[in-house]
């Protein structure tokens, strides 16, 4: 398996853990809400609730958020190198690697530490449509384009 395949695997198998993680305590917090409300009555109670509520959305934002990176990374095509960088590509540059496509971190792969970068991104943008030999720069940081898959 190529470098590039493991490094999107990578990213669909964390995803996935993120994805159940979140899954879990929206679960947790619905069970909690749940428990709450054959018990107290009051202020106190509403407060609670409303806070539990609150948490509730903000994790109901987050997976979504999650299930769309993943959503979008499963149509990404790696298999096609056109010796440009677009969406999908492997970028090798002088501060390392970087994988072109839904922003899920860094991730280490056979030791070597990887980038994820969305296309939307500063970096992202600048690196599209990018040969072999081109720079970049960013941020002050002067990227040299050393290899793409």
């Amino acid at each position: 398996m190529s470098l590039k395949q493991k490094v999107f695997t990578s990213c669909i198998k964390l995803l996935d853990t993120k994805i159940e993680a979140l899954k879990k305590e929206l679960m947790e917090l619905q069970q909690g809400v749940e428990n709450d409300s054959k018990s107290s009555a009051g202020d106190k109670h509403e407060t609670a609730r409303a806070m539990m509520q609150i948490e509730y959305e903000k994790l109901s934002v987050m997976l979504n958020d999650q299930l769309y990176k993943k959503s979008d990374l499963e149509k990404t095509d790696i298999k096609s190198v056109t010796g440009k960088i677009k969406n999908g590509s492997l970028v090798k540059t002088n501060y390392g690697y970087l994988f072109l496509g839904p922003t899920v971190g860094k991730i280490i792969v056979d030791d070597i530490a990887v980038m994820t970068v969305s296309l939307q991104s500063p970096i992202g943008l600048k690196l599209s449509g990018q040969k072999v030999g081109n720079s970049i720069e960013v941020n002050g940081m002067n990227y040299v384009v050393e290899n793409i898959a």
